[in-house]
């Protein structure tokens, strides 16, 4: 792993999305790095973006219909009390 893909890491684990991470990253690999850095880079951030689709569509996968419905209404249970 590329200095800069580790700094792409350091970037997420501060609490940067994966979009962010890979703009603050990009920036300096635009003013020191080379379009290898820029690919190895882009790796790890499409790992990152498939990991935390995954995750999502799981999550979503697991919700009801009903639970769906509210989500999306964006209304709560205590809307109806």
């Amino acid at each position: 792993m590329n200095k800069f893909a580790k700094m792409y890491k350091h970037e997420r684990k501060k609490g940067n999305s994966e979009y962010e991470a890979f703009g603050i990253v990009a920036n300096h690999i635009a003013v020191v790095g080379t379009f290898n850095d820029l690919q190895d880079v882009y790796d790890v951030h499409m790992d990152d973006f498939l990991d935390e689709t995954e995750k999502f569509l799981d999550k979503a996968s697991n919700l009801t219909s009903y639970e769906r419905g509210m989500k999306s209404s964006g209304m709560k249970e205590s809307d109806f009390e």
